[in-house]
């Protein structure tokens, strides 16, 4: 008797599915997209907006007492 279980009839998780094709073209790339996707540009902006967020609630705590 043939075992019924899903696990043992599927071969993988992603066989019915197909990778799509990459159709990035480097070369159509503009220098502002590729500083964008700079890991070290995205970690600064997040450091400058909470700090100048943190910067200014404080100013305004220190203000009203």
């Amino acid at each position: 008797m043939p075992s019924t279980s899903r696990s043992s009839t599927r071969r993988s998780g992603s066989s019915g599915r197909r990778r799509k094709p990459d159709f990035s073209r480097p070369e159509l790339t503009t220098p502002w997209q590729k500083f964008t996707r700079n890991v070290f540009v995205r970690v600064a902006a997040a450091v400058v907006l909470v700090g100048g967020t943190g910067a200014l609630t404080w100013v305004a705590v220190n203000n009203s007492l």
